[in-house]
C-alpha cells in the first residue's frame, strides 16, 4: 500500500502550491484494505521512504524539506484517512461473513470514515500552507482547499469501490 501510495504521488496536476495527486485515495484504499492500524503502518512507512530521499512524495520530490515545505501539513494529515477509512471499514464489514461480498448499503460507513479522515488532511495541510506562505487562513484555503473539493468525492467513492472488489475477489484480508 504505501508503494501504491507513491504512486499516486506520480500521478498529479500541478495547480499551485499544492498538486492534485491521487495520493488520498490510495490512503483511504491502505485504511479499508489493511484496517487502522496496518493502514497507518503503510502511511508512516510512506512517510519514511520519503524522508529517507526515495522520490515518493509528489513531483518525485523526497526529504525532509518537504515535510517543512508547503505541502508538509497535507503529507503529515495522511494519517487520518488510513485511521478513519479503517475503522469505517471494520464497521462496514461487521457480522458480514468473510468472502461474502459487501451490499452498497454497507459501503456507507467506509464512505463516511473516508471523509471525515480527509478533514486533518486539509485541516493542517491549510495551516501549514498559510504559514509557509505568511498569509491569512482564508488565502491559504483558497489555494490549498478549495479547488480540491470537487474532485475529492470521485476519489473517495473510489477507494471504497475498489476495496470492495478487491475484498470480493479475497485480495484483502476479511
Amino acid at each position: 500500500m504505501a508503494a501504491l501510495i507513491a504512486a499516486g504521488a506520480y500521478f498529479h496536476m500541478q495547480i499551485g502550491p499544492v498538486p492534485i495527486s491521487f495520493q488520498d485515495m490510495f490512503i483511504c484504499l491502505a485504511g479499508l484494505a489493511l484496517g487502522p492500524r496496518l493502514g497507518v503502518l503503510a502511511i508512516l512507512l510512506y512517510l519514511v521512504a520519503g524522508l529517507a530521499g526515495l522520490p515518493v512524495f509528489a513531483g518525485g520530490k523526497s526529504g525532509p524539506a518537504v515535510l517543512l515545505g508547503p505541502t508538509g501539513g497535507y503529507l503529515v494529515g495522511f494519517i487520518g484517512p488510513a485511521l478513519c477509512a479503517g475503522i469505517g471499514g471494520r464497521i462496514a464489514r461487521r457480522g458480514v461473513p468473510a468472502g461474502v461480498d459487501l451490499p452498497i448499503s454497507r459501503l456507507l460507513p467506509a464512505l463516511l470514515g473516508c471523509c471525515v479522515g480527509m478533514l486533518p488532511v486539509y485541516g493542517l495541510g491549510a495551516l501549514r500552507l498559510a504559514q509557509v506562505l505568511g498569509c491569512g487562513l482564508d488565502k491559504a484555503l483558497a489555494v490549498g482547499v478549495w479547488p480540491f473539493l470537487p474532485i475529492i468525492p470521485l476519489k473517495l467513492v473510489s477507494a471504497v469501490l475498489i476495496w470492495r472488489l478487491l475484498r470480493r475477489r479475497g485480495l484483502v484480508p476479511q
